[in-house]
């Protein structure tokens, strides 16, 4: 088999698994409401709707760090903020 009829069979396979990688950062990108804020000593505590969104979008795209690091800084923004 010649290269190229390698590269025209394994194409449709590689921009399948691209156009779903992409569609799911998409997705995650618009369902995130917003970054959660910072800890200080005179910030609050996160909201559920701030925690769910960042929980949902970081489930819709598990390859994105930065979605994993803002659920994880809202779960401990409410652990720490929790009386």
């Amino acid at each position: 088999m010649k290269p190229i009829w390698k590269f025209r069979l394994f194409r449709p396979a590689h921009l399948r698994v691209c156009r779903r990688i992409s569609v799911a950062s998409l997705a995650a990108q618009f369902l995130q409401l917003a970054s959660p804020p910072l800890l200080s000593g005179t910030s609050k505590a996160p909201t559920s709707d701030q925690i769910s969104s960042a929980e949902r979008a970081a489930a819709i795209a598990p390859f994105r760090s930065d979605l994993k690091a803002d659920y994880a800084a809202a779960l401990t923004g409410q652990t720490l903020k929790s009386e």
